[in-house]
C-alpha cells in the first residue's frame, strides 16, 4: 500500500539528488521508507551496523549501505558513508513538504485582536490565544479559548501553544 503522502522516486533519480552511486536496479521505484526489519519492495530502508547487515540481506527494500556492505544479487543499494544521514536526505525527497498556503481555516478558533501575518496558514481547528505572559497560556487566559472551543461545538479536544512572535502553525489534514 502507497502512502498518501509519498512521491515514488527512480533510484537512479534519488542517487543523483543525494549525490551518491548506486548498484543494481536504477529503474527500480521507491515510494515510501521503512524500519530495515520491516521494510518490502518498493520501500527504502538504511543499514548502519553489522546486526542490520544480516536483516539487510534478505531485504528486498532499496537499501542504502555502505561500501563494506556485501549487496546479494539482484538487491539495489545506494552507496553512502554515512547511510543514517542520507537515509534522513532521502526523507525530504520521498516526503515533500506542501507549499503554504496563506489561509486561516474554518473552524480556527482566533482570539480578538491577534494578528495574523498574511503569509501564514492557520490550519483546522487551530486555537490562537493571545498571551502576555508565557504562565497565561496555561493558566488564566485559556478560558477564551475553551468557551470558544465550546461554542463552536468541536468537543473536548484542545491543544494549547505558546506562541513565539512571528511563530506559525498548521494541522496537517
Amino acid at each position: 500500500m502507497r502512502s498518501c503522502h509519498t512521491k515514488s522516486v527512480k533510484v537512479d533519480e534519488l542517487a543523483g539528488r543525494l549525490g551518491i552511486n548506486y548498484e543494481g536496479d536504477g529503474a527500480l521505484e521507491v515510494h515510501d521508507a521503512a524500519p530495515l526489519d520491516t521494510a518490502s519492495a518498493g520501500q527504502l530502508a538504511f543499514v548502519a551496523s553489522v546486526k542490520a547487515a544480516n536483516v539487510a540481506m534478505q531485504s528486498a527494500a532499496c537499501l542504502i549501505a555502505p561500501s563494506i556492505y556485501p549487496r546479494p544479487a539482484g538487491q539495489t543499494v545506494l552507496r553512502a558513508d554515512n547511510p543514517r544521514a542520507t537515509f534522513a536526505r532521502a526523507l525530504s525527497l520521498l516526503y515533500p513538504q506542501r507549499p503554504v498556503q496563506p489561509s486561516v481555516h474554518r473552524s480556527a478558533c482566533i482570539a480578538t485582536g491577534a494578528s495574523i501575518d498574511p503569509t501564514a496558514e492557520i490550519g483546522a481547528h487551530v486555537v490562537l490565544v493571545r498571551v502576555e505572559h508565557r504562565e497565561a497560556a496555561v493558566g488564566l487566559r485559556l478560558h477564551e479559548a475553551l468557551d470558544a472551543h465550546r461554542a463552536r461545538a468541536l468537543g473536548d479536544l484542545l491543544r494549547a501553544f505558546p506562541l513565539e512572535p512571528g511563530a506559525a502553525l498548521q494541522e496537517e489534514p
